[in-house]
């Protein structure tokens, strides 16, 4: 798996080169989120949750823009990413920081549902 985590981490240095914003955030995403899983898998909550506040701090704004709202699923994926945070914060018994993070499921799974209704 180290040589998994290696490769990703060497590909996302080509990121740098793409132009498009929207694209660049969602690789950074899909990067981040994926390197969360490997090191959960592992057992490292604390690695993975690193990871994980990366992957959303290159989402959590999305909510903002119009383009990424007409998709839900690219806005659903944020409450998803609090409450895995929120988790992974809950067995590190981080509590205020896992209740602020459950929170933010809750804010954004509403935002969400009134993009849906």
């Amino acid at each position: 798996m180290e040589n998994t985590i290696q490769l990703i981490e060497e590909c996302s240095t080509f990121y740098s080169e793409v132009k498009n914003i929207d694209l660049y955030q969602e690789l950074m995403y899909d990067t981040y989120n994926n390197i969360a899983r490997i090191e959960n898998v592992k057992g490292d909550i604390e690695g993975s949750l690193s990871y994980l506040k990366l992957s959303l701090s290159h989402v959590k704004d999305w909510h903002k823009n119009p383009e990424k709202v007409q998709d839900i699923v690219q806005v659903t994926i944020i409450p998803e990413l609090y409450m895995n945070i929120c988790n992974a914060q809950m067995y590190l018994e981080h509590k205020e920081d896992a209740l602020t993070n459950a929170d933010g499921a809750i804010i954004y799974s509403v935002f969400c549902k009134k993009l849906l209704e």
